[in-house]
């Protein structure tokens, strides 16, 4: 049989042992994404999200199977944009439906445009996907936010 081999990032790489991992900046991929790895000359393998659009520029031969390893306790970034309707307290609201999930904010930006429109840009380390989801979503119901999305750079 294939050898599997589980480094510290929590990425299983078919048959590979002893292989430098490493996560793309551009689609920021997070346990539970559908992955896929892409050999690169003296850097090992690159995780990506699966239909990346720089992935799907990418020769097929360099491509290998990549998947998540069941027990990482990584944290990643992940990046969120939300739309609200400017009001007091706004910001403080977020922060702590975030922090409820144990969820660091590694950076926030915020503006407010003149419609009275708000924009929050946070970047999270969350442990998966499925934590994201859960935190968009608790996000959601707070009073005045109008949407929530996942900002994957390009996609």
């Amino acid at each position: 049989g294939r050898r599997k081999k589980k480094d510290s990032t929590g990425i299983i790489v078919k048959g590979l042992n002893d292989i430098l991992v490493r996560f793309s900046k551009c689609c920021n991929p997070l346990p539970g994404d559908p992955i896929i790895g892409y050999i690169t000359q003296g850097q090992g393998v690159t995780i990506h999200r699966k239909g990346c659009l720089n992935v799907l520029k990418m020769s097929n031969e360099r491509q290998i199977e990549v998947q998540w390893g069941e027990d990482s306790t990584e944290s990643y970034p992940a990046s969120i944009k939300v739309r609200t309707d400017d009001r007091f307290g706004l910001l403080a609201d977020i922060a702590s439906v975030i922090s409820k999930y144990k969820s660091n904010i590694l950076s926030a930006k915020t503006e407010t445009r003149e419609t009275g429109v708000g924009l929050f840009y946070f970047t999270l380390l969350v442990e998966s996907s499925a934590q994201l989801r859960k935190i968009m979503k608790d996000i959601r119901k707070v009073k005045k936010v109008i949407d929530v999305k996942r900002i994957i750079r390009n996609n």
